[in-house]
């Protein structure tokens, strides 16, 4: 006996095929906590296991759906977070916070343990904690003025190297400003930190927490401010490169949150304007009134038009606004 569960009778013929195959599967029964002879390797198996997006606290029961490689059957354990797990089944408390879930697979008289693998999401109250990212301004000298391109970056979180973000900018003396809002998900102290590789300047909530502006090696600097639960306030980071490495990355951490990359799902682009790709442009006269006609560029982060009229070029008012589209005529 294994286990409680009988080895079957085998033929004295060595070459009994027949026979050694009940042993196989006498061998498969056994439970997954069966001890394999140790001079007798096991087969090895992975656990793939598909992100888990970030929630709402009003959500209903997830399926999880890790699977092993070899076929066996999954085990999950919260190991922090509002949430509960039976099965294949994570409920949500109905509070809000990161939930850790451990998925495992033992591993039987067969197979080798498998590696563990987790996965970290937040729950938020509705309507909270959905950001895409910052708008990043990109220019093409350390100063700052005039961008050639603006874009939405998901995170600060860039290893350029010795290559420029933009194919456009030169390599070597470039900046960069990503601005927007920032949305905390709990009361209390933050901890904002950059590594950057070269200058470095931050302002959260207007604050300036972070002034390194000058040209270093790769270096990390950190400050607090406290903040208020799910109150969205301003967030900037300017940073500028001038030597043969780039590198930048924006984190945060609480008493609630270790430290990471801030999430996407934590920032606002704001309201920023983007530079439009213009096709055609005219303007003409309908009586007392200037009809103006472009076409441009589709823009998917781009959400209205905003027309402004100038007598000298240099003070605009603003005249209109309008739904991004790709033709238009006012």
């Amino acid at each position: 006996l294994r286990n409680g569960v009988a080895m079957p009778p085998l033929s004295k013929n060595k070459e009994d095929s027949a026979g050694m195959a009940l042993v196989r599967s006498w061998i498969n029964s056994l439970s997954p906590g069966f001890d394999r002879d140790p001079n007798t390797p096991g087969i090895g198996q992975t656990i793939s296991f598909p992100s888990i997006a970030n929630a709402v606290t009003t959500d209903p029961p997830i399926s999880l759906q890790a699977t092993a490689s070899s076929g066996l059957t999954i085990s999950y354990v919260v190991e922090s977070g509002p949430a509960t797990v039976i099965g294949n089944t994570l409920t949500l408390t109905g509070n809000a916070g990161y939930v850790v879930l451990l998925a495992t697979q033992a591993g039987n008289a067969s197979y080798n343990p498998a590696p563990s693998f987790r996965q970290k999401f937040f729950v938020a109250p509705p309507g909270h904690i959905n950001g895409t990212g910052l708008s990043g301004e990109y220019f093409n000298n350390i100063d700052l003025p005039n961008p050639i391109t603006t874009r939405l970056d998901s995170q600060v979180k860039f290893y350029w190297g010795s290559y420029s973000p933009v194919n456009t900018m030169q390599y070597g003396s470039y900046s960069v400003r990503w601005r927007g809002e920032i949305e905390p998900p709990f009361d209390g102290v933050y901890t904002f930190s950059t590594n950057s590789d070269d200058g470095i300047r931050l302002w959260v909530n207007g604050q300036l927490l972070i002034d390194q502006w000058q040209n270093q090696s790769l270096a990390e600097f950190s400050n607090t401010i406290s903040l208020t639960a799910l109150q969205r306030v301003d967030i900037q980071l300017e940073y500028f490169e001038s030597s043969a490495y780039s590198e930048v990355e924006l984190l945060w951490s609480h008493n609630q949150i270790a430290r990471e990359v801030i999430p996407k799902a934590f920032l606002y682009p704001g309201n920023v304007i983007f530079p439009i790709d213009l096709l055609e442009f005219e303007a003409y006269s309908l009586g007392d009134r200037i009809a103006i006609d472009w076409t441009v560029n589709p823009n998917p982060q781009a959400s209205l038009f905003v027309v402004e009229k100038s007598v000298d070029g240099l003070a605009f008012t603003e005249i209109d606004q309008q739904p991004y589209q790709e033709q238009q005529v006012i």
